[in-house]
């Protein structure tokens, strides 16, 4: 009726952006901007060393202190599942250390009884994927999920149809065990 193509999707984006996530569907928000809400992804990428570990690390530390650190809140709902395909156990353990550094988060801060962390780093990425899976149906609790080394859950990462069928049953993780 008289409207462009693009003003008809122009229109369509604008009503969709007017609907708003409620307070309890919010998980993370960056300076105030909702980021994350339940039952969705929030994908971190960067250059190899650009510190996208570090950063992980970040936001669990917001998680498990109820703080905000440097713009990155995290309501602490639930419990939260952190899966490491990379690191060993002592490069784990410094990592872990030198985010609580850089956030300034004190041991007594942290809420040790609403995460586990587990390392995969010697599986394959089937066996990952299984055991991730397997942790979530043990666990009806968790409202996070961490993965940090995403790359190790593919074996091309730039086969176009094997990331799309990553991704796919990562959303379908998330719908199913509200993640």
């Amino acid at each position: 009726k008289g409207l462009s193509i693009e003003g008809y999707f122009t229109d369509k984006m604008e009503s969709m952006s007017d609907v708003q996530p409620t307070n309890e569907e919010i998980l993370i928000t960056i300076n105030d901007k909702v980021v994350l809400t339940s039952k969705n992804m929030f994908l971190l990428s960067g250059a190899p060393k650009a510190h996208k570990s570090t950063i992980c690390l970040m936001f669990l530390m917001s998680f498990l202190s109820a703080k905000s650190i440097q713009g990155i809140s995290m309501r602490q709902k639930g419990k939260a599942l952190y899966i490491d395909t990379e690191l060993s156990n002592l490069s784990f353990y410094r990592a872990f250390n030198r985010a609580k550094l850089i956030t300034g988060i004190k041991d007594r801060e942290i809420n040790m009884d609403i995460h586990d962390i587990f390392l995969f780093r010697m599986l394959d990425k089937k066996q990952i994927l299984s055991n991730i899976i397997y942790l979530l149906e043990c666990e009806p609790d968790y409202n996070y999920l961490f993965i940090d080394g995403l790359l190790d859950l593919t074996y091309n990462f730039n086969d176009v149809e094997e990331t799309k069928e990553l991704l796919t049953l990562l959303q379908q993780i998330c719908e199913k065990f509200n993640v």
